[in-house]
């Protein structure tokens, strides 16, 4: 039979396919797959089959019998469980996270002064003393990011638009961006590479998920993405970056999600910022 080795580890190709196509179809025959292969499903996959194989642990040598695949899919399933979602903003103290009116010229809005709210993150000698919650924005094995956090709505669909960052983004590993038009992912320098969800935030979370191995997944923003995921119970984490100031218009936190339930779990700052880092109790 042919197979893929890998390492010390064999991929039979008839077990490849068998758990590929029942994953994608609605029946476990194969029979009724009205689901598209389009090319993010299959990588989506074929990352999911290496872990699966791998976590179990298969060596050369030993068959892929059934009994093994389902253990496998457990495996996989209790390590999907284990990676925490966690989420970030900078916000002022009435809740707000941009302006109105939010363009390329204008991007946190006409009504907005960015400082207001990150000035902890770049002031001189003021970032220092923030070191752990800077260095804690970044610290995710995979990102999930809004359209607009992608781009303004006039460029972010244009093939030469590649984010607000320069060629080498911050973010140096897999960015899924939630998006209404399909793309072709964008690689960058760095390990950034920005890649394009058509089909919903739970989509985007299982591909996080799958990219990010063993470390967290980040939703980055902007709020009304950050409200999303609260509103359908997907974050475990949310770190607030308060800073002292009213704005009164503009993108709010927790604008249309419900009721939520949470511990504090961390508390410090400075004149400029409050951070608490809050566990959303399920």
């Amino acid at each position: 039979m042919d197979e893929i080795v890998v390492g010390n580890y064999r991929f039979e190709l008839f077990w490849i396919w068998k758990l590929v196509r029942e994953s994608l179809c609605c029946s476990q025959d194969g029979q009724d797959c009205n689901r598209t292969l389009d090319i993010q499903a299959i990588i989506f996959w074929i990352m999911k089959l290496l872990f699966v194989y791998t976590c179990r642990g298969v060596q050369y040598g030993l068959e892929p019998k059934a009994d093994i695949l389902i253990s496998a899919e457990n495996c996989y399933n209790n390590n999907m469980s284990k990676i925490k979602v966690t989420a970030g903003m900078a916000m002022s103290i009435d809740g707000f996270t941009a302006g109105l009116n939010q363009s390329f010229e204008k991007p946190f809005g006409d009504n907005f002064d960015s400082d207001l709210l990150d000035r902890w993150m770049f002031a001189e000698p003021e970032k220092h003393k923030h070191k752990k919650e800077i260095d804690a924005i970044l610290d995710a094995g995979a990102f999930i990011m809004g359209n607009n956090m992608f781009g303004p709505k006039d460029r972010r669909d244009k093939p030469e638009w590649k984010g607000w960052w320069d060629d080498n983004p911050p973010y140096h590993a897999p960015v899924f961006v939630l998006s209404h038009t399909e793309r072709e992912p964008i690689e960058m320098e760095g390990g950034t590479t920005f890649i394009f969800v058509t089909d919903g935030i739970e989509s985007a979370l299982s591909k996080a998920k799958v990219a990010a191995g063993n470390r967290n997944v980040k939703i980055m923003g902007g709020a009304n993405t950050v409200n999303q995921y609260l509103k359908a119970g997907f974050i475990d984490e949310l770190w607030l970056h308060i800073a002292p100031v009213t704005i009164g218009a503009g993108t709010r936190l927790f604008e249309g999600v419900p009721d939520l339930n949470l511990e504090p779990i961390e508390v410090s700052g400075t004149s400029l910022v409050t951070h608490i880092r809050y566990k959303v109790i399920k």
